[in-house]
């Protein structure tokens, strides 16, 4: 295992905070990471140290897991209000995995009037259909297909994807890896009308697509959980979506993504406990 210094940054609330889906919590406390044609391990050992398999490199696990992010500065920015501050105070060091486009936008699709263990299952079951045989250690497992791959739609369905099914395998014939190297180059708001011309895609999609891929940290996805919490913790009476974006965008500005995760880990840990 390699070890490298960090700050600000809590392993278990990125890994865990509902962004990302291809991890396993090991045993010993470690997360076993499927992430495009790579399988890894990584674990938190200090507040200030993490380890992982040497199967990765250092300039990998920080793009990642996004440790060029200046926390600091985001912090600033976002504690706008006491429950941010408090979400912040509680949840300190989350930080938004930076993924590969293809695979979010995979993933995301599968996310629609789902959950986390649905979505792990379809994406475990897409990539053993599609993917490739991947080792890490002592454990097995496969890889992300690529963009292209998921060509047989009867294999597709058997991944129990559901309705989903016929977005996956219409989505698979209309993106490229060029396709995503001329989204990066737009603006938010072009990026955001290009995706939900895509089959499966609406606005609540996109955005996630944008915020955890396309570097966009502007983007504001709102599910059923932030909507609850804009409604309950900040008075709004949420009509439409655009709605909720507009106060996003002038209360969080240029971070409003960052601030959506640590509203959405408070208010459905605090919601849940009740």
């Amino acid at each position: 295992m390699k070890k490298i210094s960090v700050k600000n940054f809590n392993l278990k609330y990125t890994i865990e905070c509902g962004q990302f889906f291809r991890y396993r919590l090991l045993n010993d406390g470690s997360y076993l990471i499927n992430y495009l044609d790579k399988l890894f391990v990584v674990k938190q050992i200090k507040d200030d140290e993490i380890e992982f398999s040497k199967n990765v490199d250092e300039k990998f696990i920080s793009n990642f897991f996004r440790l060029d992010d200046d926390l600091g500065e985001i912090y600033s920015v976002i504690s706008t209000d006491e429950y941010m501050k408090q979400a912040i105070s509680e949840y300190h060091g989350l930080r938004l995995i930076r993924q590969n486009p293809w695979e979010c936008m995979v993933s995301y699709v599968c996310s629609s009037a789902s959950n986390i263990p649905k979505i792990q299952k379809n994406l475990e079951l897409l990539s053993g259909f599609f993917g490739k045989p991947v080792t890490c250690k002592n454990y097995d497992s496969f890889s992300f297909p690529e963009i292209g791959s998921m060509d047989d739609f009867e294999k597709i369905l058997s991944s129990k994807t559901g309705y989903r099914a016929k977005f996956l395998y219409e989505v698979n014939k209309r993106v490229s890896d060029s396709y995503f190297l001329k989204l990066m180059k737009l603006s938010y708001e072009t990026m955001k009308s290009e995706l939900v011309l895509l089959p499966g895609i609406g606005e609540k999609i996109a955005d996630c697509i944008i915020l955890f891929s396309l570097d966009k940290l502007e983007a504001f996805p709102m599910d059923t959980w932030i909507k609850k919490a804009l409604e309950d913790i900040y008075g709004l009476e949420i009509k439409n979506y655009k709605k909720a974006q507009e106060f996003a965008k002038e209360k969080w500005g240029r971070y409003a993504g960052y601030a959506q995760q640590y509203i959405y880990m408070k208010y459905r840990s605090d919601s849940l406990k009740k």
